[in-house]
């Protein structure tokens, strides 16, 4: 291959950047995240989507990497230490560790832009990649699904596929604690980079098959010794945990879900691997079927599991890149034209997270931004003081206040909810924290009277004579004669100063 022209380092970082940042903005752009159900993580609401649910335990894990989970969802975490314990002693605070698979979404596209412009001077190719590898459900859950690291498990195969030694060691290594998807696609990436190796031998380390095998094996050991070693002497209970019942709840899942669930995982970018696998079939049979059963064992497996089989799917990138520059090595003509419409396609076409037997749309930001400024009806502020409303009417106290709780979550500024907060809270003797509530409701409306003498009683009840019989003489200044608040003013500061003669 002929090697690319001098340009200035420099030049080459922007360009790069330019493209990374075009591509990436233009898939947030079509295929948003669900911003409207970030909230949850801050309210005390039971949760079951995906874009917070993993988020609320890894923030737990992040203030405790020992702490262990039982149930399915999070249980794959208890050995998914990496970013756990480095951000634990590093004292990351939990919005930068939510934002770290955005950092790694970013430096995975670098990462694949960059591959493509050292094999092909073609700036369309690298443009097309990019957007291929930014269309995938990998992108979509990392930038989505708060505490999902999957951008970092494709930095992990891609280091592994495409870099030097060093890079493949620290993949090795590293991967495993973020990710264990990572040890079950590395016999297909060990086979794909013997054969990716002769055909860009200027840009990619050749390293031997045996050597690469040795390199696996050495590599997962500790990894596989520490989870091998504490299932069977510690009587660790993640993954047999995770693997009772599994085959259950696989089996549960509808067959056209299945086969929703692999084309969501990378769409159009199954067009280089199948043009790839078409082209080993007509050059060397036996290395090809080879191929096809490793690449079909990597299918099934990572297919079967876990029930989110769309994001499973994203294992595939990594050996798609390697097969879109391939293809472009043994037929540019075709290669790029194919990989832009594909790219294209892409992001024209739908594309939905697929787990279990469900599937979602990832739909246009200007959809989801709608829903942020009118979200759904249980996720308003408005829906929960409703709730707590009718707990009032049927003397369920205690519920009505978890109810103002999370309406007051949702919305800081409701004042009315910090007003009936404070009237149940002085109901059951809890005068300090009905002050609070009380005097967030006269800053939010001054003018309102009836607020302004539920603060005056309460200061009362903690002792702050002075503050009562301010607040009083506030409300006789603001109503006129004749108006009850008025009265009522006026009645308690004479009671005020003839128990108290020295209050004003």
């Amino acid at each position: 291959m002929a090697a690319l022209p001098a340009q200035p380092q420099a030049f080459a970082f922007w360009r790069l950047a330019g493209i990374v940042g075009l591509v990436g903005a233009l898939s947030l752009a079509c295929f948003s995240p669900r911003f409207v159900y970030w909230r949850l993580l801050t309210v005390n609401l039971p949760v079951t989507t995906s874009e917070v649910i993993r988020a609320q335990a890894a923030l737990k894990q992040l203030a405790d990497p020992s702490l262990k989970f039982s149930d399915h969802t999070n249980r794959v975490l208890n050995w998914r230490l990496l970013f756990p314990v480095l951000g634990h002693v590093l004292h990351v605070p939990p919005k930068v560790y939510l934002a770290l698979p955005h950092v790694g979404a970013v430096g995975v596209l670098m990462l694949v832009a960059w591959l493509a412009i050292r094999q092909s001077p073609d700036v369309r190719l690298t443009a097309a990649l990019t957007s291929l590898a930014a269309t995938c459900s990998w992108f979509f859950v990392s930038t989505g699904w708060l505490g999902y690291f999957d951008s970092w498990l494709m930095l992990g195969l891609l280091a592994f596929l495409f870099l030097p030694g060093w890079g493949m060691i620290a993949a090795l290594l590293a991967t495993p604690w973020i990710d264990e998807r990572f040890v079950l696609v590395l016999p297909l990436l060990g086979a794909t980079r013997c054969i990716l190796q002769p055909s860009f031998a200027r840009s990619i380390q050749a390293i031997s098959g045996p050597r690469i095998t040795v390199m696996i094996v050495a590599g997962v050991a500790p990894w596989i010794a520490v989870r091998a070693g504490s299932t069977i002497i510690a009587h660790d209970e993640t993954t047999l945990g995770y693997l009772t019942g599994l085959s259950a709840r696989q089996m549960a899942i509808e067959p056209w879900i299945y086969l929703q669930g692999v084309w969501h995982g990378l769409r159009f970018f199954w067009v280089p691997i199948l043009a790839w696998l078409a082209l080993e079939w007509r050059s060397c049979l036996s290395r090809a079927s080879g191929l096809t059963l490793l690449f079909v064992g990597t299918l099934a497996i990572n297919l079967f599991i876990a029930e989110d089989t769309s994001r499973s799917m994203s294992v595939f990138v990594p050996v798609a890149t390697a097969a879109t520059l391939m293809w472009w090595k043994r037929q540019p003509l075709a290669a790029v034209p194919v990989s832009i419409a594909a790219a294209a396609l892409n992001f024209l076409t739908p594309a939905h997270h697929v787990s279990g037997n469900g599937t979602w749309p990832i739909r246009f930001v200007h959809a989801e931004l709608a829903d942020c400024r009118t979200p759904p009806l249980g996720m308003t502020a408005g829906h929960h003081f409703q709730r707590a409303s009718a707990f009032i009417r049927q003397e369920q106290f205690s519920e009505a206040l978890e109810a103002l709780a999370i309406t007051l979550q949702l919305d800081p500024a409701h004042d009315e909810a910090h007003h009936v907060t404070a009237l149940l809270l002085t109901k059951a003797g809890k005068f300090r924290e009905a002050l609070s509530h009380a005097s967030s409701a006269v800053r939010l409306q001054p003018d309102n009277l009836n607020y302004c003498n539920n603060l005056a009683c309460i200061r009362y009840y903690v002792g702050d004579v002075e503050g009562a019989t301010a607040g009083f003489e506030l409300i006789l200044k603001k109503s006129q004669p004749g108006d009850p608040f008025h009265e009522s003013a006026r009645a308690s500061l004479e009671d005020l100063r003839r128990a108290l003669p020295s209050a004003r």
